[in-house]
């Protein structure tokens, strides 16, 4: 099934391994949810050193929702970002979303690109979000 690029993002929580504390939400591309870079430092660190340690982000990215559109999937991320903050977790993103940054040009990360072309894990191109 092809998905068009309207509806190819999606809800992840990055989760730490072994004691599956969720510790960022977060909405996007596929290819977002699945980068360590482009993060704040504190969260950028965390993933870098969980690879480092021998995980994989396939082990870190847990993905909620997937074939949203954009703004289902923010919509979907501040409400899970809401309850989050309701019931004390502590996220990397959770200061930002408290501040009322929502719009993604303040969070400190780049804006989503679209999700026309994606390099696999192997480093070749596909133009297809879930294969």
């Amino acid at each position: 099934m092809h998905v068009s690029n309207y509806d190819c993002f999606c809800v992840y929580n990055h989760v730490h391994p072994e004691t599956k504390e969720v510790k960022y939400i977060g909405s996007g591309t596929p290819a977002r949810a699945y980068d360590p870079t482009a993060r704040r430092d504190e969260h950028e660190k965390w993933l870098v050193d969980l690879v480092r340690s021998g995980y994989s982000l396939w082990d870190i990215v847990v993905v909620v929702e997937r074939d949203m559109s954009k703004q289902s999937a923010l919509g979907l991320e501040i409400k899970l970002l809401g309850e989050a903050r309701d019931s004390g977790l502590n996220l990397f993103n959770l200061r930002i979303f408290n501040e009322g940054a929502i719009d993604r040009s303040l969070c400190g990360r780049p804006r989503t690109r679209p999700a026309r072309i994606k390099r696999t894990v192997d480093g070749k191109y596909k133009t297809r979000c879930w294969d």
